[in-house]
């Protein structure tokens, strides 16, 4: 968003989704050529991973969109989660995409509005309240997908209360899990 800072907010956002999305890409090939690697150092929590991963590649569309329109997921992260996964190429770009738009409104209003400020400009009413209504939409989407995405969760047989085959929760077997993997160098493959 300091591109709209930098550059106005039309010219900023257009910047600011461009280098979005090629850190998007940057993040799948990466993510993507380390996959086999990551996997191995799960251990135990396979089993945990693939059941999430079978959530989100048969809700595809669905799953990835709720994923980026969330303006609170951290992006880079939720970028190399969905790459790990085994959703397709196509539709992690043009969920990233279109997801992107909608998460960035608040953001891009809110930063809009700084901008105004900082100049000494008289700040317009319309704007704070689209950028209030931006706020409490974005609140609202937020706890919307986590209702979903749980339920989606649910039905594919992942649950908060996650136990280990061993009976362990959480992290209480990574350290065993982590020493147990074996590690072989990643093959590259790019998009």
């Amino acid at each position: 968003m300091i591109g709209v800072l930098l550059y106005g907010v039309a010219v900023g956002y257009v910047v600011y989704m461009v280098t979005c999305l090629a850190g998007a890409v940057c993040t799948f090939i990466v993510a993507r050529n380390l996959r086999p690697y990551a996997l191995r150092l799960l251990g135990k929590r396979l089993r945990m991973f693939e059941a999430l991963d079978n959530a989100i590649t048969q809700e595809g569309v669905c799953m990835a969109l709720m994923w980026r329109v969330s303006p609170f997921a951290p992006f880079v992260l939720s970028s190399a989660i969905l790459s790990i996964t085994s959703i397709s190429r196509w539709t992690y770009l043009w969920t990233t995409f279109v997801g992107t738009i909608p998460s960035t409104i608040p953001l891009l209003l809110g930063v809009s509005m700084g901008r105004e400020v900082t100049r000494g400009d008289q700040v317009n009413p319309l704007m704070v309240a689209l950028n209030s209504l931006g706020l409490i939409a974005a609140l609202y989407i937020v706890i919307r997908l986590g209702k979903l995405s749980m339920s989606v969760f649910r039905r594919h047989g992942i649950s908060s209360d996650y136990k280990s085959e061993d009976g362990q929760t959480g992290c209480q077997h990574e350290a065993a899990a982590s020493e147990a993997a074996q590690v072989r160098p990643p093959r590259v493959v790019l998009l």
